[in-house]
């Protein structure tokens, strides 16, 4: 499930990538339908997770933009795609339940 999941944002990523609004659209569509899900069954590591990675992800990614180690086509002032946070934090969050699958699945359950 998490594997389609990958396939799936890697996919809008590249596909989308010149129309940042609507791709900024779909991450938070996917973005807070998870915060909203996760909250619901009351799981606040997860949603920890998902706005932490949103958060430190894209401010390691300004640091080397401003930095000069690389650089987006199509970028904010904070010289970073407007949709990059968002995919930060969905791909934080997808690491972390796979993960969580995989130890499950090493210790029999």
């Amino acid at each position: 499930m998490y594997a389609s999941a990958v396939v799936v944002g890697v996919s809008l990523v590249v596909t989308l990538f010149e129309n940042q609004a609507f791709l900024t659209l779909l991450l938070a569509v996917f973005f807070v339908f998870t915060l909203w899900k996760n909250a619901t069954r009351g799981k606040r590591l997860e949603n920890l997770i998902l706005i932490s990675g949103a958060f430190l992800g894209s401010t390691a990614e300004v640091v080397a933009t401003n930095l000069g180690v690389w650089r987006y086509a199509v970028a904010t002032p904070l010289g970073i795609p407007c949709w990059l946070p968002l995919a930060w934090g969905l791909g934080s969050y997808l690491i972390y339940k796979f993960s969580e699958s995989l130890e499950n699945l090493l210790n029999g359950g």
